[in-house]
């Protein structure tokens, strides 16, 4: 497993992921392509273009130029790299414990393909430390500098951005829980999308997020009253700023 460090405006941070990754996103999308046969993969195509990546371009603008540099960077049209998340959809299970989140991938294939990727925005937004697979401008989970921490559990289908831009925008701009599920609130009232996230912060306050098309459904949690939880493939400890993955680590 291997570390990405994507600096500078978010479009330049794309061009970097698509040139690093450029392997792994080819052999993606080849395996998407042959598991959707040619006639499904172009509806999925052009599917995914309307419902998903429009509204993106439209409402999170920062992460939708982030995704055309990284299809820039690995000579594919940025609608290619929709259509690839559509066969990488997010099912997880997750966990608040103190001072830490944790979780698990139930899609193995999609777990084999993560990598760790540092982003440092060039003047405005958060240093953050994420696993993302090769593709995406999103991600599955992560922290900020700020000690706000999350992970996907569900995505849907249907209208609107991928959760994985929810949880990568969240990373961004937050600062602190509150502000960033008021920011989450504010961003998918306007753009839509469905799906589940766990959203924490170091001073121990904890929520999971429910998305779908538009309503926003916030449900406050308490961590599990537990130093250390039970063996995950992902923990992501808020006091450390350190995020470990299925034995290996990084750190902001």
């Amino acid at each position: 497993m291997w570390t990405l460090d994507a600096a500078g405006a978010a479009m330049d941070q794309g061009i970097l992921q698509g040139r690093a990754a450029q392997t792994q996103i080819l052999r993606d999308l080849k395996a998407s392509r042959a598991r959707a046969g040619w006639f499904n993969w172009n509806r999925t195509r052009r599917r995914a273009i309307r419902l998903n990546a429009r509204p993106a371009d439209r409402f999170l603008p920062q992460l939708a130029e982030r995704e055309q540099g990284i299809a820039e960077g690995a000579a594919l049209r940025p609608g290619v790299l929709a259509a690839i998340a559509v066969s990488q959809r997010i099912q997880a299970s997750g966990r608040v414990c103190v001072g830490c989140l944790t979780g698990d991938l139930d899609n193995a294939d999609l777990a084999g393909q993560l990598l760790f990727r540092r982003s440092a925005p060039d003047e405005v937004g958060l240093r953050s430390l994420e696993l993302v697979a090769p593709a995406w401008a999103g991600c599955w989970a992560g922290f900020n500098e700020a000690g706000v921490a999350t992970v996907v559990l569900e995505e849907f289908g249907g209208p609107g951005p991928r959760a994985a831009l929810y949880a990568q925008d969240l990373l961004f701009r937050a600062s602190e829980l509150r502000a960033g599920l008021h920011h989450l609130e504010t961003r998918s009232r306007y753009a839509g999308g469905s799906g589940s996230l766990l959203v924490a912060d170091e001073s121990g306050a904890a929520a999971r997020v429910d998305l779908t098309r538009g309503r926003f459904e916030v449900s406050e949690l308490s961590p599990d009253a537990v130093a250390e939880p039970a063996r995950s493939q992902l923990r992501i400890d808020l006091r450390s700023r350190r995020l470990e993955f299925s034995g290996e680590r990084a750190e902001l």
